[in-house]
């Protein structure tokens, strides 16, 4: 006469390949992170973030998207990039994308052509700007915030060259401007008064493609007074 098979007690581990189901698991996912490698950290105060993985939404949820006239998305340093052509790409003026101490801006470039005149690529009219010095003035990377007037500016060692991926970030903590090109990092003093605007974010490249751009700006509803 068989047995009736016995159903395993309630709370009972299952079992996986030979081993505890909560063993394996926990080992499914541990190989998954190691597969995965290390993730980005999200930096403090993220306003908003642009992957451009065939769109232009704000990966934070804060509705920073941008606009853009027939926007192409081609190949970024990560997945897909936006590239800008004849028309720039606009986020609307926002409290988190105005200049206050503590802004950062992180992304990927890789331009199309340096003309001679420079390049403004990533820019808020009157509050800061990512550019392109104009060859008459080395055409390095350069990041200039308006207080009393837009100088000075700080500028990175290196020279802008046509279609290699640049790392840039940089940033305003109310006492220095920085930028780091490629993790060569340069510092000016730079104090005084910010004075924010209502205009966009402009996102212009001339044929160049940007990826992987965040902007944090945990400070930016506090105003920017600094003295």
């Amino acid at each position: 006469m068989n047995r009736p098979v016995r159903p395993p007690r309630q709370g009972a581990v299952g079992r996986l390949g030979g081993a505890p189901l909560g063993v394996g698991l926990a080992a499914w996912a541990l190989l998954a992170v190691v597969c995965a490698g290390p993730l980005r950290a999200a930096p403090e105060g993220l306003a908003a973030s642009w992957a451009f993985e065939g769109d232009l939404r704000d990966g934070t949820g804060h509705g920073h998207g941008l606009q853009a006239r027939a926007p192409q998305f081609v190949a970024g340093h990560s997945g897909q990039g936006l590239r800008t052509g004849a028309a720039p790409a606009l986020a609307p003026d926002r409290a988190e994308l105005r200049l206050a101490p503590g802004l950062r801006l992180d992304c990927w470039v890789q331009l199309a052509s340096v003309p001679a005149d420079g390049l403004y690529f990533l820019a808020k009219e009157d509050e800061y700007m990512l550019r392109v010095d104009p060859a008459g003035e080395g055409g390095h990377f350069a990041f200039f915030v308006f207080l009393d007037g837009w100088e000075p500016r700080v500028r990175s060692q290196a020279v802008a060259a046509v279609g290699v991926w640049y790392h840039l970030v940089a940033g305003w903590d109310g006492k220095e401007v920085s930028l780091e090109v490629d993790g060569a990092a340069a510092r000016e003093p730079r104090a005084g008064v910010a004075f924010p605007g209502g205009e966009p974010l402009r996102l212009d490249l001339k044929g160049g493609v940007i990826d992987e751009l965040q902007i944090s700006n945990p400070n930016a509803r506090r105003g920017a007074l600094v003295v």
